[in-house]
């Protein structure tokens, strides 16, 4: 569970500093928008999928024949979750699409979100892995009152971090904005979308 964890730390903490960089420019690096986004988020992803495969090199020597079967099985058994993965991007895409008719700004301020919300998932995604043989192994053996303890303190865990991470966007949203934009827009934007407290009031 270690290497997984250091490859998603990484990758989100190159993503993010490639954010800065690429979005407004730096030294003699343009300032590329919503293209230099979306090239962060890309070299981002290839840092941790490198940092995990090569962990697997590393540690396994495999025969060519054996390494193709063993990639077919879990391509197979990850289908489920890779198409998850594809639906949340097309939902991404859809939601640049419609907020790039009003303004790139709004488009900034969803990535700038995104980044920010990916710290507050990480402890979740990492708890997640963990739990998955916990309750494999005590459903093996049939101890299911452990596995229903092990249930209650997971949710109570996960939805600690997620009431603080609510609690950060209510009360910091212009805060967090300005880490990555200083430009008035993108603050005031951000400012509004990030208190959802506000935005549900207007809703209402």
């Amino acid at each position: 569970m270690i290497v997984p964890m250091i490859a998603q730390i990484t990758g989100s903490v190159v993503n993010i500093l490639l954010d800065v960089i690429l979005i407004f420019g730096m030294g003699n690096i343009p300032s590329l928008g919503i293209t230099g986004a979306a090239i962060a988020t890309v070299i981002g992803q290839w840092v941790a999928m490198f940092i995990t495969l090569f962990t697997v090199v590393q540690k396994y020597s495999l025969s060519g024949q054996l390494k193709l079967d063993i990639g077919k099985q879990i391509y197979a058994n990850g289908m489920g979750a890779i198409v998850t993965q594809s639906l949340y991007t097309l939902y991404i895409v859809g939601l640049n699409m419609i907020l790039n008719i009003f303004t790139e700004d709004a488009v900034t301020v969803l990535g700038i979100y995104y980044k920010i919300q990916s710290f507050f998932f990480i402890p979740l995604l990492g708890f997640q892995q963990v739990l998955l043989p916990l309750f494999s192994y005590h459903y093996g053996v049939g101890d299911y009152r452990r596995n229903r303890a092990i249930l209650k303190w997971s949710v109570l865990f996960s939805v600690s971090i997620m009431e603080v991470a609510t609690g950060i966007f209510f009360l910091f949203p212009g805060q967090l904005i300005r880490i990555f934009a200083t430009e008035p827009a993108i603050v005031t934007i951000g400012k509004y979308a990030l208190n959802r407290w506000r935005f549900l009031k207007r809703i209402w």
